[in-house]
């Protein structure tokens, strides 16, 4: 309920154009691990296997709470859209002086039709299978509200049956 509660003040917030982001040098590795090894009991109860890479060997600047709340939300919905005994891949990495995150599960995907509609508020793809996995449709929307605060993007790869990989891309400079 809380999650929920702080999802509906980020976008009032958004909504009213009071949304913003306090870069800081972040020490980027530490604080993915840490955010991943949050999820792992939650993984762990659904027989789901989480792996981590994250090869970013320099300090960055970014709003570590707000990129932290980007990342929980893509593994989270990963949790969510994966069977027992799947696996999630969380893999960072520099290039082209970008920051690169990706979070790939081997879920149920999505389809081509819904792929355009993932970042809309409140919009859900499938609501029998949302309903069952509960959620709102904020999170993906407030995503991609936070990475473009960060003048970043953020887009989704999936082929229904086979999983989705979400990567998001924050400029270094």
């Amino acid at each position: 309920m809380l999650v929920l509660v702080d999802d509906l003040l980020d976008f009032a917030g958004m909504q009213a154009g009071k949304f913003g982001v306090s870069p800081a040098e972040t020490d980027y590795p530490a604080y993915v691990e840490e955010t991943v090894a949050s999820f792992l009991p939650t993984a762990g109860e659904k027989g789901i296997l989480i792996e981590s890479s994250v090869e970013v060997p320099m300090r960055v600047w970014l709003d570590h709470r707000r990129i932290q709340q980007v990342i929980a939300n893509l593994l989270t919905n990963a949790i969510k859209f994966t069977q027992a005994g799947g696996q999630i891949r969380l893999r960072a990495f520099v290039e082209k002086n970008q920051l690169i995150t990706e979070v790939s599960d081997n879920g149920i995907g999505i389809s081509p039709e819904g792929l355009p509609k993932l970042f809309v508020p409140f919009k859900q793809l499938d609501m029998g299978l949302t309903r069952r996995a509960r959620g709102v449709g904020l999170g993906l929307s407030i995503s991609k509200a936070i990475v473009e605060a960060h003048r970043g993007s953020i887009e989704a790869q999936s082929e229904f049956g086979k999983g989705s990989t979400f990567t998001f891309r924050l400029p270094l400079a």
